[in-house]
Parts: C-alpha cells; sequence; structure tokens
C-alpha cells in the first residue's frame, strides 16, 4: 500500500511525520532519519535504534567481546 501525504515545514525547520507513516513503519523517537538527495528528490531513510536484547543471538563468539562496541557497530549498520 503507498500512502502519499503532505506536511508543512515549520518554525526551525521542523517537520511533523504523518501519523500513518509513523504506524506503518513503527517509528519513534528513538529512531533516526537520513536524508539523501538525488536531482531533484530527497530520499529519507529510518535508522531503527537497536538496544543489547535486540543483539541477542546476533553473534557467537568463542572469544571475548564488548557488547558496547557491537552494539555501536549494529547502529552504524556494520553488522
Amino acid at each position: 500500500m503507498i500512502i502519499m501525504t503532505t506536511t508543512n515545514i515549520y518554525k526551525g525547520f521542523q517537520l511533523h511525520i504523518p501519523k500513518e507513516i509513523r504506524e506503518k513503519h513503527n517509528i519513534t523517537e528513538d529512531d533516526q532519519i537520513s536524508w539523501r538527495s538525488e536531482g531533484e528528490d530527497i530520499i529519507l531513510n529510518v535508522k531503527k535504534q537497536r538496544s543489547l536484547r535486540d543483539l541477542v543471538g546476533l553473534a557467537t563468539a568463542k572469544k571475548e567481546f564488548d557488547p558496547v562496541k557491537l552494539k555501536k557497530r549494529s547502529q552504524r549498520g556494520d553488522i
């Protein structure tokens, strides 16, 4: 299903993400938006924030590892 909607740009260049878009993509206040300009188009991507609990089971290791570094790598999209 395609959702087409418009919003205004507010003072300080703030934007409102419409409710139907937030709900469809489960966007929360903890998420980040990345912006990409391609010609005349602006493309937004939502980067979901992950908790350490989300990382359980993603990696197995025979040696010790730093879970904080692992979380940071996952937030950058490295894993």
